[in-house]
């Protein structure tokens, strides 16, 4: 028997509003079961779709619990049956995503709280926004964190197709995540999960060696994302606290670092704020020519 995490909002969304009477939740509904293209590794990819098969003809209630105690909700509720009524047998894989894809959220909450995210990934204060011309620094800061907030590198993804529950979808957009980032972040969790114990529940049987692996590289990557968010935090005070010119932002990254050097770091800095190394490299040599910067080789430093 598997307990897989579910909210009630989810299932009040496919007319389940009697607990007694799940079947409503094992019917596909077009409206509401949305197909996403996703990337996955391939061991991962294998393993999911193992996972999947191995569902296939289990029953609600029975072999699979649908509950929201996981998170200690205010009132727990879980789906649990004495008999298999042909009415709750999972016969569809995209149930079955939706099961899964579902459970995933209670890994995001997780993550969420521990990151100390209270609004969404990525929040812009509109209040603190002076002006129209800042909307390109934004829109290419968002853009650049948004894309570095995946797991795994697409060089060693598959794409393949998983179905998600809408309001599962509507919940990643509302905190700004990516849905390729959810997934492969919360099946990596579900995996290595210790008390779902979905492998050898399944009788999955997967290397140590690949689980030790995955864990590790499951903490490196929430650490990353936690120091993602203190950077974009600095990069969007940045932005916020005056509306920049490239020869402000230049100077301010001089008396920041003590120097400017075209590091990939700079780089990201000069093109978030909408800003090219060229242009950077012009108005380096207008500071030269009025002698308020030195270069020395391949950096600048103030002349004072």
């Amino acid at each position: 028997m598997l307990e897989f995490y579910i909210p009630k909002q989810v299932l009040e969304s496919y007319g389940v509003v009697d607990l007694k009477d799940p079947s409503l939740f094992n019917t596909v509904n077009i409206a509401l079961d949305k197909p996403v293209t996703v990337r996955i590794t391939p061991t991962l990819l294998t393993i999911y779709k193992t996972i999947r098969r191995k569902l296939y003809g289990k029953y609600l209630g029975v072999d699979i619990i649908l509950t929201n105690k996981h998170l200690q909700e205010s009132k727990v509720f879980e789906i649990r049956e004495t008999s298999k009524d042909s009415s709750l047998k999972l016969t569809k894989m995209m149930i079955i995503d939706r099961i899964l894809t579902t459970h995933m959220l209670l890994y995001f909450f997780k993550l969420l709280k521990d990151l100390d995210i209270k609004k969404e990934f990525l929040h812009i204060p509109i209040e603190d926004v002076k002006s129209l011309s800042q909307e390109e620094p934004l829109t290419n800061l968002f853009n650049f964190f948004k894309r570095k907030i995946k797991m795994f590198d697409i060089k060693h993804c598959l794409t393949t197709t998983i179905t998600f529950a809408d309001t599962v979808l509507g919940i990643i957009s509302d905190y700004n995540f990516t849905v390729n980032a959810y997934f492969q972040y919360g099946l990596s969790k579900m995996i290595l999960d210790e008390d779902l114990n979905i492998l050898p529940e399944l009788r999955i049987k997967v290397s140590d060696r690949f689980l030790s692996d995955l864990k590790g590289f499951t903490r490196e990557y929430e650490k990353r994302l936690n120091d993602l968010m203190d950077e974009y935090r600095v990069q969007l005070e940045s932005i916020l606290e005056e509306v920049y010119t490239l020869e402000t932002l230049v100077l301010k990254l001089l008396r920041k670092n003590g120097s400017f050097a075209f590091t990939p770091e700079i780089i990201d800095v000069i093109e978030i704020h909408g800003y090219s190394i060229q242009e950077a490299l012009e108005v380096l040599r207008e500071l030269e020519r009025k002698r308020i910067v030195i270069r020395e080789r391949e950096r600048w430093i103030l002349n004072e």
